[in-house]
């Protein structure tokens, strides 16, 4: 829908100078999208509460369709009640609204983190079956001031203490966070100007959680000059900051080698900063491994300079080879799977294998993919594929039972072939 400037702003000027501003943020935040199906994620808290209006809001002027979803983690007795607030005010205002239960009760690990991950994977399904465009989440900037303090505890460098991406690519759905730039305050007072009922979760005040400290702590700051718009301010100058790391590395990523599954890299580049080095060799480390995240910094300190005076080390697991040749100038650090780390990892011919292998040949139900292992003394010519002993170890063979079928990076059987559909690159691009 193609508006006018002075249509625009005199529909802006229908409202108060403090909506106004928030309903033109929210917009701006949809401008590259350009979406006509928006869902919005929506707890019932002030934040997500104040975004489901603004955006509702702003449907009138560009005609979008506008969906919300509740997840009910079920965790508190009032989460429930919750859900049942956000889609009475949906049915109110005719919105459509779908609530989504997640036993949190039988979650195993990192709670929070299984709690975030199943969300996003239960709204981007949902976002699936009801071909939207985008979905919208009401992260504040008291949320990105609040993450940088509980980062800057465990240590986090600039990726970590970075502001979260305004637009985002998750789960096979687009993201945006319109509110970044906005205070919780704010959305409050914007929810009374409006006549908006909201729910606050009582464990935001509860003191045994970090992101409570968090908020405590920057009231304490506070009289330092430090509060919420001075770390959301660091904050996403960091996120910059490492996107000019993250756009360095991939750069040096195209002087890589893809040979079999390994990523191979020269190391003495004379624009090869350390820094750059060490973010290269973990995304490596990720690609190989198929970890969603990278070791810790200190383990990486300590494995870099195991494979400096040992020539090899293990971490991810992942081997880390060094090569130094007569010629110091081709030194190479060659990145590959650890036998260990995948000798009991299998399955069928016509499944992905360690989370990057594809397999391709007369496929039958009785064969299975496996770790090829000591099936290396079965192959003659694994010298001359050019692949290191360890590597091919750990490369996927097929197998019927006990008996050796094919193994194509060693060079046996010719009737199978493997690959990887993600070349290093695409994967850096994807991160």
């Amino acid at each position: 829908m193609q508006l006018k400037k002075t249509a625009l702003k005199a529909w802006f000027e229908k409202f108060p100078e403090e909506q106004s501003k928030l309903l033109f943020a929210v917009r701006a935040a949809f401008l590259d999208t350009k979406p006509k199906r928006i869902g919005v994620a929506v707890s019932g808290g002030g934040d997500s509460m104040a975004l489901l209006n603004l955006v509702t809001t702003l449907s009138a002027l560009h005609d979008w369709s506008v969906s919300a979803v509740t997840v009910d983690h079920q965790m508190r007795d009032d989460s429930t009640v919750e859900a049942q607030f956000v889609s009475a005010f949906c049915v109110t205002n005719g919105i459509p609204h779908e609530t989504i239960k997640w036993d949190g009760k039988q979650a195993k690990g990192n709670f929070h983190k299984a709690a975030r991950d199943s969300r996003y994977r239960l709204i981007a399904d949902w976002a699936k079956a009801h071909d939207l465009d985008v979905v919208a989440l009401g992260h504040t900037e008291n949320d990105v001031a609040e993450n940088f303090l509980m980062r800057l505890a465990r240590k986090s460098g600039a990726d970590g203490l970075a502001a979260m991406e305004k637009r985002f690519g998750r789960n096979g759905i687009k993201w945006v966070r319109p509110l970044l730039q906005v205070s919780r305050e704010e959305l409050r007072d914007y929810l009374k100007s409006v006549d908006v009922a909201w729910f606050d979760d009582p464990s935001n005040d509860d003191p045994k959680y970090s992101r409570s400290q968090a908020r405590t702590i920057l009231d304490a700051l506070e009289p330092l000059g430090i509060n919420r718009k001075t770390l959301a301010r660091v904050s996403t100058q960091l996120f910059f900051e490492a996107s000019a790391l993250k756009h360095a590395t991939y750069k040096h990523s195209k002087k890589t080698e893809l040979s079999g599954g390994d990523i191979v890299i020269p190391l003495l580049d004379a624009d090869f900063h350390f820094e750059t080095k060490r973010r290269l060799i973990v995304e490596a480390l990720k690609f190989v491994s198929g970890a969603e995240h990278g070791p810790r910094s200190d383990n990486m300190v300590s494995i870099m300079h195991e494979v400096e005076t040992k020539g090899i080390g293990t971490v991810h697991g992942c081997l880390l080879i060094e090569n130094k040749p007569k010629n110091m100038l081709e030194k190479t650090l060659r990145i590959t799977r650890e036998y260990n780390a995948v000798k009991g990892t299998t399955s069928k011919t016509t499944e992905i294998w360690d989370g990057r292998w594809r397999v391709d040949g007369p496929h039958e139900d009785d064969l299975e993919v496996r770790a090829l292992g000591d099936g290396i003394l079965q192959c003659p010519d694994w010298r001359e594929t050019g692949h290191p002993r360890n590597s091919l170890r750990s490369s996927p063979s097929i197998w019927r039972g006990n008996t050796l079928i094919a193994a194509p990076l060693a060079g046996f059987n010719p009737k199978w072939r493997v690959w990887i559909e993600k070349d290093f690159q695409t994967f850096l691009l994807s991160h």
